[in-house]
């Protein structure tokens, strides 16, 4: 059988079938799960480079990339389960300033356009040496971030904290490192680093757009203000949450880069 498809012409020849499906599934190999968490490991780098040069929305890329890598559930494994090395990583997890509540330690907020601040990621950059409280004198009040005021009280005590340079990682189980409390406004309203994937995946645009935003700490950082400050300079355009899931996806990033190679034994080299 011979025919002529937007100038091209094609024989075919039905004397012999060239495809036969021999199995309903397909289990993935080992060099299989190589090649996706090569793919997803890439991914989780670009979207991260997009968020670092502006494009905030990658947050919520970042966050459905940390779910395929790392939610279990009754119907479905993550890839690194598939793998058979989740709970044998040390994941990275950024330092806390002591004493600080009432904040986040995976952010800090810089000056941005127009006289307003912004959260950022801290990244690998551990601690600043700025103060938490004003100078003495100056009329200001409240915890001071990179020279911008905001204007809560300061729990007692915390206003001897100061950050101590830090220039490594601490490492952590991965329960430790999932369920760890990442914003905390001091008031008992907390969020966890496996909170913040699954409502911004879930719920806030990563897969899907949900009619109701169902937990109340994230919603509470990321449209409440749950942190209470009021701004001497312009009211940032969102909340913690994004930055927090761009530094949430770096520090698995760092993770799996530095340990990937183990991951799938001498196969491991490649990635």
């Amino acid at each position: 059988m011979a025919g002529t498809f937007d100038g091209l012409h094609v024989c075919l020849d039905r004397s012999r079938t060239p495809w036969q499906r021999k199995e309903m599934t397909y289990r993935r190999d080992i060099r299989d799960l190589q090649k996706q968490f090569a793919e997803q490991l890439d991914r989780l780098s670009a979207h991260g480079r997009d968020y670092d040069q502006g494009r905030k929305s990658a947050a919520k890329d970042l966050a459905v990339i940390a779910r395929l890598l790392l939610r279990d559930t009754q119907r479905s494994k993550s890839l690194l389960m598939q793998i058979g090395k989740k709970e044998e990583i040390s994941y990275y997890a950024t330092p806390k300033l002591p004493g600080l509540t009432g904040m986040s330690h995976l952010t800090w907020m810089l000056p941005y356009r127009d006289g307003k601040v912004e959260w950022r990621p801290f990244l690998s950059n551990f601690g600043h040496s700025k103060p938490l409280t004003p100078p003495a004198g100056s009329g200001a009040t409240g915890v001071k971030i990179l020279g911008f005021y905001v204007t809560k009280s300061i729990e007692e005590g915390q206003e001897n904290a100061r950050s101590h340079p830090m220039t490594t990682w601490l490492r952590r189980s991965f329960s430790e490192w999932y369920n760890e409390i990442i914003l905390d406004n001091g008031e008992g309203l907390s969020l966890t680093r496996k909170g913040l994937i699954d409502s911004i995946a879930d719920q806030d645009g990563g897969a899907h757009v949900d009619e109701k935003i169902e937990d109340a700490a994230y919603l509470g950082f990321s449209r409440q203000n749950a942190f209470g400050w009021t701004w001497s300079h312009g009211e940032p355009d969102h909340g913690p949450e994004y930055a927090c899931m761009r530094q949430v996806a770096y520090e698995l990033e760092q993770t799996l880069r530095d340990q990937g190679e183990g991951l799938f034994g001498n196969e491991g080299k490649s990635i």
